[in-house]
């Protein structure tokens, strides 16, 4: 499945996708929720994934499994996708090209759709586990200029995509996954 242009026609078309997140180091054996997604988003901020859990995430949903991943022992070959981010509000070299050096020989070697992405964390006011991990501060919430020149930087950088994530306290329907 072509995911990036499954995104890109949804757009064109006027029309929202819902990608639900899930957590390799936080699932159940029950995913109810993935009925009413368009894509499966699965990655977390520490911790690894491997093709027994994408199976099985298979067994509830046909839909995309795209890997949104935290580092890079979040590469998995089953999965349909895979969102090559850069973290772009961060100033952690890391994370803005480490990372995709030290993964990049195994994800060409995985034959994954590959989806250059850009990463903007937005302050919110709390700590979140992406702070933490990234060792990056958040950009102001009130700064839209700034907010705005990293996603055309992340646009011109030939990112496909551009996430940004808001540090607020998360409540969830689904308090175990």
């Amino acid at each position: 499945m072509d995911v990036l242009n499954y995104i890109q026609t949804a757009r064109t078309n006027r029309q929202c996708l819902l990608a639900v997140l899930v957590d390799p180091d936080k699932h159940t054996d029950s995913y109810p929720f993935l009925n009413s997604a368009d894509l499966v988003f699965v990655g977390g901020s520490t911790g690894g994934c491997d093709n027994g859990f994408i199976q099985q995430l298979r067994t509830h949903t046909s839909k995309p499994i795209v890997l949104f991943p935290g580092n890079l022992n979040q590469i998995c070959s089953a999965a349909d996708a895979l969102l090559f981010l850069s973290v772009m509000s961060s100033r952690n070299a890391e994370l803005l090209i480490g990372q995709h050096i030290a993964c990049a020989q195994q994800v060409k070697d995985s034959g994954l759709e590959t989806i250059p992405m850009g990463y903007i964390l937005i302050d919110g006011g709390t700590s979140s586990s992406v702070m933490k991990v990234s060792h990056s501060l958040p950009l102001a919430a009130n700064d839209i200029k700034t907010i705005t020149d990293t996603a055309i930087a992340a646009e011109l950088l030939g990112k496909e995509l551009v996430y940004w994530k808001q540090a607020v306290e998360r409540k969830t329907l689904y308090p175990s996954i």
